[in-house]
């Protein structure tokens, strides 16, 4: 469906406001798992391949759209950001589109772009997707194609939709847990109607994207893939308390579109929102599953949350008997609440999320200071930063160095020291407490390798040891 004038006016008006929220956030560079991705995006352009040249543990396309923008641009971080958050905005320019499309033309709701509005605030103002609208951690872009993929299914060009879907796994296999939901709804609705033609288009235009790419990549690169992106998920440990902990910050962090959801209980006709509630649900029973979420995979459910919950806060306050009056003080009231909750954010943002890593200078001037031809090698949270700031390598191309990879068992770390004691070393760094530094086989090589030469603190990421290596 096309947008009116007043509807690109409102769409148009609150994605500028977000872009403000996140302007700052463009140029801010610190630690992160962005850093990984950057970096071996800078490999894919200078021809590498991940699963042959190094361990990438999700499908390509995320880290191979990187590698286009750094082709185009070249290293740079601004733009590497503003990529990200242009994916978040087009998935909320569809997202408004489907709810446009539900509450105006199917259930022709009189109050139809309030509800529409309001789906698109409550995500955008979700603290999840503020708080990574410009990291690139690759939710972004599988989200951006997984309502491209909603959107084109919703509006019957089903082949369409199914390549899309493809391209949304291809990006991170968590988006396949809604896509399966919703084929699985599709199918079963098809078959109702007599029209189990439309599903077969969705089915192969997803098998002509992700089927093919996902076999040949199997083909191309055997056990190198499917350890990387399939096992290595399976293999990860739990962690004592860390899914409780997942839980509960979202409980406190995004409570405004779960409270807008849950107010759907309360809601007649429900059956209108079958769809949403199986993807909603659906995909919490999985996250509930994972041995290791994180808090930014709820991002995936909040946009089918967001749509029941504007039309539950819509339809409640119509439904309430109150006077005039009443009921638009009741709405200011509302309006507050939401006002405050997001300046909240805004502030954390700001305040803390923003924050300038201030040891980052030092510690590229460090590393920069010794030979080209000199690797580093620690914690990927803040090597690949290191190394891209200040053009070196990486020891052994080992860009993702996350701790599960020896916690897990995927990798030895007995076998992995052979290699790593023929590496041309100039530092090992780490973060305290964290990553590698937790395990004790590491520290122990360090300190018998290298000696500590520097420890820098920041107030928001915490302390880095600089291990001097000769």
């Amino acid at each position: 469906m096309k947008l009116n004038k007043t509807e690109w006016i409102i769409f148009c008006t609150i994605a500028f406001a977000f872009i403000l929220i996140q302007a700052r956030g463009l140029s801010h560079i610190a630690p992160g798992d962005e850093n990984v991705y950057y970096y071996m995006a800078k490999s894919i352009d200078e021809g590498q391949l991940p699963y042959k040249d190094f361990f990438y543990a999700h499908p390509p396309l995320h880290i191979f759209i990187l590698s286009i923008i750094i082709r185009i641009f070249g290293l740079n971080f601004a733009i590497l950001k503003f990529a990200s958050l242009l994916a978040l905005l087009i998935s909320s320019f569809f997202l408004y589109k489907i709810s446009l499309e539900l509450f105006k033309n199917r259930l022709h709701d009189k109050n139809a772009n309030v509800m529409a509005s309001l789906s698109l605030l409550l995500f955008l103002s979700s603290f999840e997707v503020m708080f990574k609208a410009t990291f690139s951690m690759g939710i972004n872009y599988s989200l951006m194609f997984l309502m491209i993929s909603f959107y084109f299914t919703f509006s019957k060009k089903y082949f369409v939709g199914g390549v899309l879907a493809g391209i949304a796994g291809l990006t991170r296999f968590y988006a396949l847990v809604p896509l399966l939901i919703f084929f699985i709804f599709l199918f079963i609705k098809k078959l109702e109607e007599h029209k189990i033609k439309d599903f077969y288009n969705l089915l192969v235009g997803f098998i002509m994207t992700f089927g093919a790419v996902f076999a040949l990549l199997v083909l191309l690169f055997g056990h190198n893939f499917t350890d990387a992106v399939i096992q290595y998920h399976f293999l990860k440990p739990k962690l004592p308390n860390q899914r409780m902990i997942v839980y509960k910050n979202i409980l406190k962090e995004d409570w405004m579109v779960l409270l807008s959801f849950s107010l759907s209980l309360f809601i007649k006709n429900k059956k209108r929102f079958q769809l949403f509630y199986f993807v909603a649900f659906g995909y919490l029973i999985f996250l509930l599953s994972l041995n290791v979420p994180a808090e930014f995979y709820f991002s995936i459910s909040f946009p089918f949350m967001a749509i029941i919950g504007a039309y539950a806060i819509v339809d409640l306050i119509r439904s309430i008997k109150l006077n005039y009056l009443a009921r638009y003080a009741l709405i200011f009231l509302l309006s507050l609440l939401f006002l405050w909750n997001t300046t909240a954010d805004v502030v954390f943002l700001e305040k803390y999320v923003f924050l300038d890593f201030k040891p980052l200078s030092k510690m590229v001037a460090k590393v920069s200071s010794t030979s080209p031809d000199k690797q580093i090698f620690g914690d990927d949270s803040i090597v690949p930063l290191l190394a891209l700031m200040s053009n070196r390598s990486i020891a052994l191309n080992y860009i993702d160095s996350n701790e599960m990879r020896f916690t897990s068992g995927l990798t030895n770390f007995y076998l992995f020291k052979y290699d790593l004691d023929s590496a041309n070393l100039s530092y090992i760094i780490f973060r305290k407490n964290m990553g590698l530094h937790q395990i004790n086989e590491f520290r122990k090589y360090a300190s018998s390798r290298c000696s500590l030469e520097e420890q820098y603190s920041d107030y928001i990421e915490g302390y880095f040891l600089m291990y001097k290596c000769y």
